[in-house]
């Protein structure tokens, strides 16, 4: 919904989006005022910038793509000679996954379709022609409630609305940079 890009163009960025979601693309150009073009940037007709791009970043995007590969061909082809690609995903191989197994929480066929680990991540953006340049975890707050939702118990009240960090230790995010 274009929240990112706000942030982005906050910091002096100047941002363009593409999205999928019609509605998602509405709310980004009516209420926040972006540049978003509703598109699957993976299909053949959808226009790359005119100008090259200093940063692509697709946050909770490439487990959803058919085509991932797609994806990053078309983002190299976007950035300029050393621009960089910004991609968090789940991270299948981290040890919460391993544990949950068929209860990992990011286990969500059919809307996820692929699944990396930070090797296999490496590997397919090695071959699409990036470098990554490091991987890091976030910590994420979650309502009281939501935390302890998780495990079966309600908290009703004002107190269910304190922020509570949590970090589950299986969402990546990898930072790479367009080689040759």
């Amino acid at each position: 919904m274009g929240f990112f890009l706000e942030a982005a163009r906050e910091a002096g960025w100047e941002v363009r989006g593409v999205e999928i979601s019609d509605y998602a693309a509405r709310i980004a150009r009516e209420e926040l005022g972006l540049d978003v073009l509703c598109a699957d940037f993976t299909a053949p007709g959808t226009p790359l910038p005119e100008e090259r791009l200093e940063a692509v970043v697709a946050l909770d995007v490439l487990e959803h793509l058919l085509r991932p590969r797609i994806f990053l061909e078309k983002a190299r082809r976007a950035l300029k000679d050393g621009g960089v690609a910004l991609i968090s995903t789940g991270q299948a191989d981290s040890l919460s996954a391993r544990l949950a197994g068929r209860r990992w929480r990011l286990l969500a066929p059919p809307e996820h379709v692929y699944y990396f680990s930070l090797p296999g991540l490496t590997a397919l953006l090695n071959r699409h022609g990036f470098e990554v340049l490091g991987m890091r975890r976030f910590w994420k707050h979650y309502s009281l409630r939501a935390v302890l939702g998780a495990v079966g118990l309600n908290l009703p009240g004002p107190l269910s609305r304190i922020p509570i960090p949590v970090q589950a230790f299986d969402v990546m995010y990898v930072l790479a940079r367009k080689t040759g």
